[in-house]
C-alpha cells in the first residue's frame, strides 16, 4: 500500500467518523471518565499541559499524534503518577521514527482507583460488605506524517476498558485525530487536536474536546550530538487552550515554560486555569525538572490539587539513536562547533561561527584557491515532495554565487533549523557553511569551524562530495600552520 492511499484512509476515516459520531456523544455527561483527562506525561503535566504544539516530546501519542515521527529513532518511556486520594496510573509508550518523516507509537495507560468500601444497608444498621479497586486501562496506536509543506497529520486508536461500576464492566473504542505546523522560518509552531472522538462507556459519553495549541522557541546555543542535534541552552514557552464539547464548564487553559541548560537539565513551571469545582487552596500549579544523561532522560513533575493535596508524576525515557537515513527535523539546527562534539581533541572555536558578528570578506583569505570550487548540489527528483528547508538553502546558493557571503550564511542557518529536511540535504548546508568560514571568514579558528563543519556534513552524508573535497584541502592547509 502506497504513503498517499494509507493518508487517504486515514484522513477519510476520521472525517467519516467525526461527522457521524460527534452530534450523538455530546447528549451525556463525561464525569464517570474524566480520568481519560489525566496526561500520562511528567514534561507535559510541568509546563502546565500546554505540550500540543512543542515539537519534540516523547509522548506525542498522548498529546497530539501528528508530532510522532519528529523526534527521530526510537524512543521508550516509562511514568508512573502518584496522584490524590490513592489514585495511580502508569504509562508505557515505544515510539519510532520511519521513511519520509512518518512515524508511529504504541503505548498504554493503566490506572488504579485505590480500595473502595463498599457496605449494606438493612433498615437502619449499615454494614460491611468488602471492598474492590476499580481500574481503567487505555491501549492505543498512532501514525504521524508529513501533509503539505510545513503541515502534519496524525491519528491515534484508542480501546478502553473499566470495571468503576464493579458489576458492570464496560469498554469502548476512541480516536484522537491532530495537525501540527511549523511557521516557515520562524521558531513558532501551532497544533490543533480533536480528542476522545468515541462511542459512550458506564452509560456516559467521552471527555471530548478540542485542543488548540502554540509554541515559541528560543534556541542560544546547539550542537550536533551522537546521531542527533540536541538544544544545548534552549527555552520553550507554550500554551494550550482545552474546549470540552460536551460540557463547557470543563474547558481550561494552560501556560507554561521549559529551560534546557546544555542539554542536561530541564527546569519547567506551568499553571492551567480550570473549573476545579468546590476544592480549596492552591490548584492547576506545576513545577517539574528533567535530567539527560547519554541516552536516558529523567523527568518528574508537581502538581497542586488544593485540598487534594499534590500529584507526584515521575518518568524515564530511553532516547535510542535515528533510523538509517533520517535526521530529527524538529531538533535539527546551526551545528555550533563545541569542544569535544565531533572530535574530543579539538578546541572550541566560539567566536568563529559565520554570524553578524564575524567579519566576512569577499575575497578568499587563503591562497589555496581564488575561486573555491563548490559542487551545487542537484534539485530533488521529481518523484520527491519539495520541502520548506531546501528552498531556503536554494536561496543561500543564489546569495554565495552573487558573492553576498553573510547572506548566503544566514540562510543556510535558516535552512537547518528548518523540518522536513532530507538528511543529504541538512549536509549540503553543512559542507557550504564550511566553505565559507574556510575561505570568507576572518577570526582565529575560522579553518577549525570550517572543519567541524565540513565532519557535520561527512556525519551526515558520507558521499558529500563538497565537504570531501574541502576536507582534504584544509587538512593540507592546516598540516602547514
Amino acid at each position: 500500500m502506497s504513503r498517499q492511499v494509507l493518508k487517504n484512509i486515514i484522513f477519510s476515516a476520521l472525517i467519516v467518523f467525526t461527522a457521524s459520531n460527534l452530534r450523538a456523544q455530546t447528549i451525556a455527561n463525561d464525569t464517570t471518565n474524566s480520568w481519560l483527562k489525566i496526561s500520562p506525561s511528567a514534561r507535559n503535566m510541568g509546563v502546565g499541559e500546554s505540550l500540543g504544539a512543542i515539537p519534540d516530546a516523547f509522548d506525542e501519542v498522548d498529546v497530539n499524534p501528528a508530532g510522532i515521527g519528529l523526534m527521530g529513532g526510537y524512543d521508550f518511556s516509562f511514568s508512573q503518577n502518584f496522584w490524590a486520594q490513592g489514585l495511580s496510573m502508569q504509562h508505557l509508550v515505544y515510539s519510532q521514527r520511519l521513511e519520509n518523516n512518518d512515524g508511529f507509537s504504541l503505548g498504554v495507560n493503566y490506572v488504579n482507583f485505590g480500595n473502595i468500601s463498599l457496605y449494606n444497608v438493612s433498615g437502619l444498621v449499615v454494614s460491611a460488605n468488602g471492598s474492590y479497586a476499580p481500574s481503567g486501562l487505555n491501549v492505543y496506536g498512532g501514525y504521524g506524517m508529513d501533509l503539505v509543506r510545513g503541515l502534519r497529520g496524525g491519528l491515534s486508536v484508542h480501546f478502553i476498558y473499566d470495571n468503576i461500576q464493579p458489576t458492570m464492566p464496560d469498554q469502548t473504542a476512541a480516536f484522537d485525530g491532530g495537525l501540527f505546523y511549523q511557521l516557515t522560518d520562524t521558531p513558532l509552531s501551532l497544533s490543533a487536536v480533536l480528542s476522545n472522538l468515541g462511542w459512550n462507556i458506564d452509560d456516559a459519553s467521552l471527555p471530548l474536546e478540542f485542543k488548540i495549541a502554540w509554541a515559541y522557541r528560543v534556541n542560544f546555543d546547539r550542537t550536533l550530538g551522537k546521531n542527533r542535534f540536541t538544544q544545548m541552552n534552549c527555552l520553550t514557552l507554550s500554551a494550550e487552550g482545552d474546549w470540552s464539547l460536551i460540557a463547557p464548564v470543563d474547558s481550561s487553559m494552560g501556560f507554561g515554560g521549559e529551560y534546557w541548560y546544555k542539554d542536561l537539565i530541564a527546569l519547567r513551571a506551568g499553571y492551567r486555569f480550570a473549573d476545579y469545582a468546590n476544592i480549596a487552596g492552591l490548584t492547576g500549579f506545576s513545577l517539574g525538572v528533567g535530567i539527560r544523561y547519554m541516552d536516558w532522560q529523567l523527568d518528574y513533575d508537581l502538581t497542586t490539587i488544593g485540598d487534594f493535596g499534590t500529584s507526584n508524576q515521575i518518568s524515564l525515557s530511553l532516547i535510542l539513536g535515528e533510523s538509517k537515513g533520517t535526521l530529527t527535523t524538529a531538533a535539527a539546527v546551526s551545528p555550533t562547533p563545541t569542544a569535544g562534539v565531533i572530535l574530543p581533541q579539538t578546541i572550541n572555536p566560539s567566536g568563529a561561527k559565520v554570524s553578524t558578528h564575524a567579519q566576512v570578506s569577499s575575497k578568499p583569505t587563503m591562497a589555496v584557491s581564488p575561486t573555491p570550487a563548490v559542487v551545487i548540489a542537484k534539485r530533488p527528483p521529481e518523484n520527491e515532495k519539495p520541502n520548506i528547508m531546501w528552498g531556503i538553502y536554494q536561496t543561500g546558493i543564489t546569495a554565495y554565487r552573487a558573492g553576498k557571503y553573510e547572506d548566503a550564511a544566514k540562510n543556510l542557518k535558516k535552512a537547518v533549523i528548518c523540518p522536513g529536511g532530507k538528511t543529504w540535504q541538512y549536509a549540503e548546508c553543512c559542507a557550504l557553511l564550511g566553505v565559507i568560514n574556510e575561505y570568507y571568514v576572518k577570526t582565529n579558528d575560522h579553518l577549525e569551524t570550517a572543519r567541524h563543519y565540513f565532519l557535520i556534513a561527512l556525519q551526515l552524508d558520507p558521499k558529500n562530495i563538497t565537504a570531501t573535497k574541502h576536507l582534504k584541502i584544509l587538512k593540507e592547509e592546516m598540516s602547514h600552520h
